[in-house]
């Protein structure tokens, strides 16, 4: 059986008519290696803002260092960082979608910001009744799981979760 990530299943007619924003990073690619804002684009949905997390929509930004705004040259959406001057979706960016798509692949380790951006999105779509959808993927560690739980009081932007 071959695996297909949630972004290779979504189905377009589903959000037919609806404007989606995406919240990703580089290595959220399809099984043959095309970029995920690439693929949605070619199944037909409607994507109106890309919104990146630490280290850019490239990835390419060194640890702790602001992600700035920018246009992603290939698709020619604007990209809103959430590790800049918000770690949070802006007010104003708000109105520009109905739906968040969400594919923002990580190390699958605990200690990582992604989760907290996640979290943070899904917190201001509810607040605001936008729809959001996590196109979901495998956990590149598989399914070993060791280590100790995140600590009660330890909580901060990389470790939210006592996982």
């Amino acid at each position: 059986m071959k695996y297909l990530s949630g972004a290779e299943r979504i189905q377009a007619d589903a959000l037919k008519g609806r404007r989606c924003a995406l919240l990703t990073n580089a290595g959220a690619v399809t099984a043959d290696g095309t970029r995920v804002v690439d693929a949605l684009q070619t199944a037909g949905i409607n994507l109106t803002l890309l919104f990146s997390p630490e280290h850019g929509l490239a990835g390419t930004v060194a640890d702790g260092v602001e992600v700035s705004e920018n246009r992603d040259v290939a698709s020619g959406l604007p990209v809103v960082s959430l590790y800049g001057k918000t770690k949070e979706i802006p007010q104003e960016n708000l109105d520009d979608f109905d739906v968040m798509l969400i594919d923002l692949p990580d190390v699958g380790v605990r200690y990582y910001t992604y989760p907290d951006t996640v979290f943070k999105v899904l917190d201001s779509c509810a607040r605001a009744g936008k729809g959001a959808i996590i196109l979901d993927r495998a956990n590149p560690l598989g399914k070993a799981l060791e280590g100790p739980l995140l600590e009660d009081g330890n909580q901060s932007d990389v470790g939210r979760f006592p996982v």
